[in-house]
């Protein structure tokens, strides 16, 4: 992926094309950019990712992108980037640009954080240095404590540390429907890879009678002249 403001998010484009489909499928507010989650929660469609973005790059990533209007922000912990991040955001804060009830952050849990997760949510917080996160999401299907680590993620919602919950790079529907089935708040977004070559067609129509929004992520050739996108 390029780095700094050229990696973007477009969240729910392919849950809306089958919308009149489904009958819990995400609603979409194209006037305002927004998607509203099965949690009840509104999410912007368009926004920045980090991925190999140090933590500087990070911090005036996040801080032109929220300047130049953006509203959803994504890292994660493997990133290694969640305090620049949160310096971004804050940057912006104190300049007046936006009010943190307008950001939408997102976050995910590696893989070898699954075995305590609630010393994983709160370690993102401090990083972040912010009082919730509007998403968690798993990084990666683990089945041997993903459950564990997604019950973590359900007590922080009951707690107010987290609003959204989601899972990514689950590829077939048996292993979604195996955490689904095991915990209580069902996902409220879904990242995976989608792009020309991997369609997720199949999971794009299981995951829809969950209501659940799938983001799409792709790797795009170094070569190429288009920036990197993800959808959903």
């Amino acid at each position: 992926m390029k780095r700094g403001l050229k990696t973007f998010f477009i969240a729910g484009i392919f849950s809306m094309m089958t919308a009149s489909v489904f009958a819990q499928a995400p609603s979409f507010d194209l006037k305002k950019g927004t998607v509203k989650l099965n949690s009840g929660h509104e999410m912007p469609i368009l926004g920045i990712g980090t991925y190999q973005l140090s933590n500087t790059q990070a911090e005036n990533s996040v801080y032109w992108a929220l300047k130049a209007g953006m509203r959803l922000i994504d890292t994660a912990r493997i990133y290694g980037n969640e305090e620049g991040v949160g310096r971004g955001i804050r940057r912006a804060i104190q300049d007046g640009i936006c009010k943190r009830e307008e950001i939408f952050v997102t976050t995910k849990m590696w893989t070898s954080d699954f075995s305590n997760g609630d010393a994983a949510i709160e370690a993102s917080l401090k990083r972040l240095d912010l009082d919730y996160i509007d998403l968690m999401i798993l990084h990666h299907s683990q089945p041997r404590n993903d459950v564990d680590a997604y019950k973590a993620m359900e007590r922080a919602v009951k707690a107010g540390k987290l609003r959204s919950i989601g899972l990514s790079n689950y590829y077939e529907p048996d292993d979604f429907d195996r955490l689904v089935k095991a915990t209580s708040i069902k996902p409220a977004l879904f990242q995976n890879e989608t792009q020309p070559d991997h369609q997720s067609g199949k999971m794009k129509a299981h995951i829809a009678k969950y209501g659940t929004v799938m983001e799409s992520w792709f790797r795009r050739k170094p070569s190429a002249c288009l920036p990197s996108f993800r959808f959903a």
